[in-house]
């Protein structure tokens, strides 16, 4: 039975990249943080990619399609944005759990990013290159890489010093104040980070869900990694006149009310900004990206061409 679990496992971490839909799916995850101080890590580059193997090198087909939510055309990813095998980014300042050694490869768990999985929550595994990680029995090491962000490079993803004692309407307003921040960074597959367009070979820019999170990360709450996670944790909204700043809205397929492929979050003054194919970052009025005002629109309903059914939700308590 061990063998059989085993072997399944293997399989499923190596063919699972090339069969899902990132549009913003997490295809790295594993169960709960286990214990061992000895293994836990911090991130110590500005930012670094994820992969579901230890390479960054893809053997899938060279192009990866993938389906605009906004027009239904089909658009090509530049090939810099796109690596299949990339899970999501960690950034300088992440915690992460040392799992196992593959030559100059860590297979690493963060210490922050996870989904839930069947209704179970779990902390995403993947690859990372050795010289991206630096264990905490190095001397001084939280120092340095405290004093390394404060020096201006990548500033926007040294998401040291969060408040997370602000009050709601203050959380509300940082989290959309860094959403513009982010506006004109290209949308990258399984993105996590804003900024310049490369950062030490790393190409920057997040997806949707990446961009929310990182947002949200600043104003001091912290969420699921993936669309649909988030959905899962978020509180229910009924009415789109009852969204308020930094509130949530989910896509979901016309006829799987449960297969969340997108989010984006409302800005106020009836408008909305995301992460999307192939715009990038990105806010748009509601009347253009939903064919209404957000006054007029209940969840759960069928809004846009092609149709996509959309789900209102928060992380506030009002």
């Amino acid at each position: 039975m061990k063998l059989q679990y085993r072997v399944a496992i293997i399989l499923l971490h190596t063919f699972l990249p090339f069969f899902s839909v990132h549009g913003d799916e997490i295809n790295q995850f594993s169960g709960d943080v286990l214990a061992g101080k000895n293994d836990i890590a911090i991130v110590c580059v500005p930012v670094v990619s994820v992969m579901s193997r230890s390479s960054k090198t893809p053997t899938c087909a060279d192009e990866i399609v993938v389906r605009s939510r906004f027009s239904g055309e089909m658009y090509t990813l530049p090939k810099e944005h796109r690596n299949p095998l990339c899970c999501t980014q960690l950034l300088k300042g992440d915690q992460v759990k040392i799992l196992k050694q593959n030559d100059t490869w860590l297979l690493v768990r963060s210490l922050e990013q996870y989904v839930y999985v069947n209704g179970v929550k779990r902390y995403i595994d993947g690859w990372v290159p050795e010289y991206a990680i630096k264990r905490y029995l190095e001397k001084n090491i939280t120092e340095t890489v405290e004093n390394k962000s404060n020096q201006g490079e990548f500033s926007q993803n040294n998401l040291h010093g969060i408040n997370s004692t602000c009050n709601e309407q203050a959380a509300r307003k940082k989290i959309i104040s860094f959403m513009r921040h982010a506006i004109g960074n290209p949308y990258v597959w399984g993105g996590r980070s804003v900024g310049k367009h490369k950062v030490r070979g790393e190409v920057v820019g997040p997806d949707c869900s990446g961009l929310v999170g990182l947002a949200y990360k600043k104003a001091g709450i912290f969420i699921p990694r993936n669309a649909q996670s988030m959905r899962h944790e978020a509180r229910a909204i009924e009415c789109g006149a009852d969204l308020q700043t930094g509130d949530l809205i989910f896509f979901a397929h016309p006829d799987n009310k449960n297969s969340i492929t997108h989010v984006v979050a409302y800005s106020g003054n009836d408008s909305v900004i995301e992460s999307k194919v192939p715009e990038g970052v990105i806010e748009t009025a509601c009347t253009k990206r939903f064919g209404m005002s957000m006054q007029d629109m209940v969840s759960g309903e069928l809004y846009m061409k092609p149709a996509r059914r959309l789900y209102f939700g928060t992380f506030f308590n009002t």
